[in-house]
């Protein structure tokens, strides 16, 4: 059997899938579920209580920055990796149960490992036969929206509760979601779901690679004074800054 080159072999070892079980069915069953949680009355049950609970977070901030230190230990370390792993659990499903909701296929839900750290995903790749960019976004923001509700509900919760045990709780989950979410989630310089939003925000398929293209043609351009076709002849000036502007920062943010 002929060797593999490591060079065909190091995307699999940085980027590696393995599928956990075929949901499908199981979020078929359960859909009424989501379906009431996602309602519009609870959505101003959200909105209401996460409002109250940002208001009492900031004339308690810093109390609540200060809690922080006393989680540097092993219990609290695994208190938080174990309300990463609920939190992310939730977090998938918020995706999966909205790719349903749209009749899109979920088949797989695994752990993905990048660079030996694990990850949940979720396989919602059939979203891009939606012919609704508005159903494509939903999809990718489900997420973000589970953990955003999930961080104001804890926040209050935090807020109006007494201190022990209950109140450490609602602290972890809250501090977890709110820095996942604004920090990595949102972050589009990684392929989470961030960097799915903008590329459904512009319309712009395979937004990473494409961009790069943009910004070594505009360097070489620049810096060398290469005449060569631009790789998106269609795309405004404005477009093309913007892809310009989004490489560089990617570049940046994965080298630290």
């Amino acid at each position: 059997m002929k060797n593999i080159p490591f060079r065909k072999q190091l995307p699999r070892l940085i980027f590696l899938r393995i599928p956990l079980v075929n949901p499908d069915s199981f979020l078929e069953q359960s859909f009424f579920v989501w379906k009431f949680l996602t309602s519009k009355w609870m959505f101003y049950f959200y909105s209401f209580f996460t409002i109250i609970g940002i208001s009492l977070l900031f004339s308690r901030f810093g109390e609540f920055i200060h809690s922080f230190p006393n989680f540097f230990n092993f219990e609290g370390i695994s208190t938080y990796i174990v309300a990463i792993a609920v939190v992310k659990i939730i977090h998938e499903l918020a995706h999966a149960y909205t790719a349903k909701k749209y009749g899109v296929r979920v088949p797989k839900m695994g752990v993905l490992f990048i660079v030996t750290m694990p990850l949940l995903y979720t396989d919602v790749t059939d979203s891009w036969k939606l012919p609704k960019r508005s159903q494509r976004f939903a999809i990718s923001v489900a997420g973000i929206a589970a953990e955003l509700t999930i961080a104001g509900l804890c926040t209050f919760a935090w807020a109006i509760s007494n201190p022990g045990p209950l109140q450490n709780i609602f602290f972890v989950l809250s501090s977890t979601t709110w820095i996942s979410t604004l920090l990595v989630n949102l972050n589009p310089a990684m392929q989470f779901d961030g960097y799915y939003l903008l590329s459904d925000a512009w319309g712009i398929e395979n937004l990473r690679p494409r961009a790069f293209e943009v910004a070594k043609w505009w360097l070489r351009k620049t810096l060398w004074g290469l005449e060569l076709p631009c790789p998106e002849p269609d795309a405004s000036k404005k477009r093309l800054v913007g892809l310009t502007i989004y490489s560089y920062y990617s570049w940046v943010y994965r080298f630290f």
